[in-house]
């Protein structure tokens, strides 16, 4: 089982971190993954070790092991969408905004059906 570093490591910055850059290699990162099976095999491999051991922090903060799967799945699947929406976003929103929105769907999604009429607002928006 993994344990999370008792603080969390500061992002990079400096002259050479910018939002901008991130997006360009995300976006270049993205398709070189998108262009070789055995790397798309190796992200998934990648991002369902993420969603286990986001799964062990939150059995470990209380949360029932089935509940905890669950809801990392689900943030990890929000992740996947917010990122691939940040890295081809031409008003070039912030990653945060997009994984707002990722959650926020997923809420509608989940949401009692009279919920919903009631809104008239599910869409997935930018």
């Amino acid at each position: 089982m993994r344990r999370w570093p008792a603080r969390p490591r500061p992002w990079p910055s400096g002259p050479g971190c910018t939002p901008s850059r991130g997006r360009r290699e995300g976006w270049q990162r993205q398709a070189v993954i998108a262009a070789n099976l055995e790397l798309q095999e190796r992200e998934l491999a990648k991002l369902a070790a993420l969603a286990s051991t986001l799964a062990d922090a939150l059995s470990e903060r209380g949360l029932e092991s089935t509940t905890a799967a669950l809801a990392a799945e689900i943030g990890i699947a929000a992740f996947k969408v917010a990122f691939e929406r940040w890295v081809n976003d031409p008003d070039r929103h912030a990653l945060a905004q997009h994984i707002r929105e990722a959650l926020d769907t997923t809420r509608h999604l989940i949401a009692p059906a009279e919920h919903v009429a009631a809104t008239d607002d599910w869409s997935f928006t930018a």
